[in-house]
């Protein structure tokens, strides 16, 4: 059966890039998309307040971000509900456990418009939590959670595209291999790196070329 013809156009993807995280990252989904053979455009300077809005309209085809943050973003009595749940939580294992990111992403899938797909969340946490928190950051977070419940919880880096736009090979042989490559002192490296001047396109590709996405 032919491709759908979204499927074959270049993908856009939509970055705050005012932000040194996600001008990175945005960069490195380009760059993993034109390896694996798929067109990709320039990232588009997306407000990270209208990142989900940029791809239900189809201005772009692609972006992510955090777990927690997005959550808060699309549906914040369930993230206050789940912040309710982290916080009476006193594993101190918690901001790591695979449990509350498959819980946490779970629910950002579910609240998701239904053109819209989240695709594996990666193991890598952004949105501040790169050096995790110390119980100072955490005990602040907390007595913030009823204006800010989204920053409270992991947050696991998940890319959302608009659907047809991606076949299935590059779902998982590129969105889900990103996941599956990219660590938390991985991103916290790039983030660093841009922060202090360097070309985030550069530095992604420098990314791409040693990591295991490349290596296997």
């Amino acid at each position: 059966m032919p491709e759908p013809p979204v499927q074959t156009q270049p993908i856009t993807v939509g970055a705050d890039l005012a932000d040194a995280q996600q001008a990175v990252l945005g960069e490195v989904y380009v760059g993993t998309m034109e390896r694996r053979g798929r067109g990709a455009e320039a990232v588009i300077d997306v407000p990270s307040e209208e990142r989900m809005q940029a791809v239900q309209s189809g201005g772009v085809t692609l972006s992510f971000g955090c777990t927690g943050e997005l959550l808060g973003l699309i549906d914040p009595v369930t993230a206050r509900e789940l912040a309710d749940e982290y916080i009476a939580d006193d594993d101190p294992g918690k901001a790591l456990s695979p449990e509350w990111r498959d819980r946490v992403y779970a629910a950002v899938s579910s609240a998701l418009p239904g053109e819209i797909m989240a695709t594996d969340p990666s193991n890598a946490q952004g949105c501040g939590r790169e050096g995790g928190l110390s119980a100072a950051e955490a005990a602040a977070l907390e007595a913030s959670a009823a204006d800010d419940p989204g920053a409270v919880l992991p947050q696991h880096i998940v890319p959302f595209y608009l659907k047809p736009a991606m076949t299935r090979s590059e779902r998982v042989n590129v969105l889900n291999r990103v996941a599956g490559s990219l660590s938390t002192e991985e991103l916290d490296r790039l983030t660093e790196d841009v922060e202090d001047g360097a070309d985030a396109a550069e530095t992604a590709r420098d990314w791409l070329d040693t990591s295991r996405f490349a290596t296997g």
